[in-house]
């Protein structure tokens, strides 16, 4: 059988086909170019973008075959006739002028977006800040998930070495906020900006992502990540290591291999751990208490999950429970059998050794090899800061603690502890400035103020420090430190040591912290220190704290004092006390 091309063609030309399909084709063109320049800068997931373009497609053969069978005319639509006519003085409804007007503005659209498309700077991005990801659930008992994704891809992007990564803290502070994104990036200091979104349904998370230049407020890429609940670690892996990529940043080949790998976990397990750790965020003696009940919950469906048993340690040390030995160890062994080279795990072995089975050399390793694996952690780098400092390690610690603030400027935490080494370091205006800046971002901190109230002593303002320390005994009912020292100073000695001799009488000889304490503010400083070996012998945890408090300067210059702090593998070069600190500032000062 042969078939007739030309009468096809014929045929096909008087049915308007091809000018259906060129009409088709122009105006799907300038959907495919609207959806390409639009979608991304106005955070349109990227998935409706898919279907619109797989819809359009599939309709194109559709549209050709309504064109072959019916025409479009002044009278309305009609089924175009079957027999063929010579000539057809039809006005067809698309003209050669509305082709042409198609075709400009498919090529106007696809210019504009080619030069319009932004680029990531050539020489990529050194920070960034992920601001906290928006909940798509329409549900506020969903925001502990949100703000877990929110965390945890944050601190895959700290594990890369040299990008500057703002920690959690500091970005939760623009959450609803009205600010520019540029002016987020000038008081953050970073030069990249990620926001996002969390969806989850069911079994299944989705999460959104999309980076902004922050000096231009260009938005350079975003893109849609899915997956199902058990594989969450991954999709959080993924989300970070396209944002990598889109910065520029060249990854190692084992990093590569990190944020490529599969690790599926126990859903329900993992949404206990995140409920235990942003109840461990606050840091409150409920919020501590109610986070350690979630992760026993979480590791009884779970006894794998390392991230809990972890956890477990470091909220156990922020508790400074006494009996954390027998709580801890099994948390610590089951983490490093699970996940030795995780951070985590490494902070909260950190955690251990410093309180709990005092072992100094240990605990000084596991800073370090957390820090090795996730160098951008703000936390980490302020817990290693506070244990130099323990150790009397203070210009050490300085620089900890200037990288934890780099990584996390508006943390009340950063700036307290940074303002307390300079006032050990004897730059105490410096240091109060600091802490009144912690105090400004949150002021009912009686730490800070005490720590403020220390500041003071430093620079010999007496009265100022003691008017302090009492405000913070009537509104937060405890005896902070430097207290003693303050009244001491101030001429109250003789009462304070009436007092102290009063308590020697009631206190039970087997306290050897209070029996250490009393004994040396009444000045018998050889009971002192035989109590305070005694607590030296039994390892006593909070031992790893006399560095914070002046209340042990009586007995600090003695060698039998040094010699113990030597044992449990203390610096051999140990500070000055605070008193002699200030007589080293000011001259000596009487004391009672």
């Amino acid at each position: 059988m042969n078939i007739d091309f030309k009468n096809i063609i014929q045929e096909l030309k008087r049915r308007r086909v091809f000018r259906v399909a060129a009409v088709y084709s122009g105006f799907a063109f300038i959907v495919f170019q609207i959806i390409d320049a639009t979608f991304e800068t106005l955070g349109i997931p990227t998935w409706l973008g898919k279907y619109t373009i797989v819809a359009l497609v599939l309709g194109f053969p559709i549209a050709v075959g309504l064109g072959w069978a019916f025409d479009i005319t002044d009278k309305g639509v009609v089924r175009t006739k079957d027999k063929p006519i010579e000539h057809d003085s039809r006005k067809p409804f698309v003209g050669n002028i509305s082709l042409s007007i198609v075709a400009m503005i498919a090529i106007i659209l696809a210019v504009w977006g080619w030069m319009k498309t932004p680029e990531v700077r050539s020489e990529g991005y050194q920070s960034i800040a992920v601001l906290p990801f928006d909940n798509y659930m329409g549900d506020a008992s969903q925001s502990y998930f949100v703000d877990g994704m929110t965390e945890a891809i944050i601190a895959e992007l700290a594990r890369l070495k040299g990008l500057r990564v703002i920690s959690r803290t500091s970005v939760m502070r623009y959450r609803d906020t009205e600010k520019s994104l540029p002016e987020i990036a000038e008081e953050l200091g970073v030069d990249a900006i990620v926001e996002g979104s969390v969806l989850k349904a069911g079994n299944d998370v989705r999460i959104t992502a999309q980076l902004i230049d922050g000096l231009s407020d260009e938005h350079l890429w975003a893109n849609s990540f899915d997956k199902s609940l058990n594989q969450i670690l991954s999709l959080q892996r993924d989300v970070a290591g396209a944002i990598a990529k889109q910065i520029r940043w060249t990854l190692k080949p084992e990093e590569v291999e990190y944020f490529t790998a599969t690790e599926p976990i126990n859903s329900e397990a993992y949404e206990l751990y995140l409920k235990g750790w942003n109840q461990r965020l606050l840091e409150t003696e409920a919020s501590l208490k109610k986070a350690m009940n979630y992760y026993g919950a979480a590791i009884s469906l779970d006894s794998n999950l390392y991230q809990a048993h972890a956890a477990k340690v470091v909220t156990h040390f922020l508790l400074r429970r006494q009996d954390g030995v027998k709580h801890t160890k099994g948390a610590v062994d089951k983490a490093l059998e699970l996940a030795p080279d995780a951070a985590e795990t490494q902070m909260a072995l950190a955690m251990y050794n410093q309180l709990f089975a005092f072992d100094v050399t240990g605990a000084q390793n596991s800073f370090e090899r957390a820090i090795e694996i996730r160098p951008g952690d703000a936390e980490i780098r302020r817990e290693y800061g506070l244990f130099l400092m323990r150790m009397g390690l203070f210009e050490e610690s300085l620089v900890q603690l200037e990288i934890s603030k780099a990584y996390d400027p508006l943390s009340p935490l950063s700036l307290r502890d940074l303002g307390m080494i300079y006032i050990r370091l004897g730059r105490g205006q410096e240091g109060i400035d600091l802490i009144n800046q912690s105090l400004e971002l949150a002021p009912d901190k009686a730490m800070a103020k005490t720590y403020r109230a220390m500041g003071l002593l430093s620079l010999n303002q007496v009265d100022a420090a003691n008017s302090e320390y009492n405000t913070i005994v009537k509104n937060h009912e405890k005896h902070p430190r430097g207290k003693t020292l303050a009244e001491i100073r101030s001429g109250q000695g003789a009462e304070l040591l009436h007092y102290a001799d009063s308590m020697l009488h009631e206190i039970d000889s087997s306290n050897y912290f209070l029996q250490s304490l009393l004994n040396g503010l009444a000045g018998d400083i050889d009971k002192a220190i035989y109590f305070f070996e005694k607590r030296v012998a039994v390892k006593d945890p909070m031992l790893i704290f006399v560095n914070e408090d002046p209340v042990w300067d009586p007995i600090r210059h003695r060698p039998e004092y040094k010699q113990a702090l030597l044992d449990l593998g203390f610096p051999a070069d140990q500070p000055e006390s605070f008193s002699d600190m200030l007589d080293g500032l000011y001259g000596p000062v009487s004391k009672e």
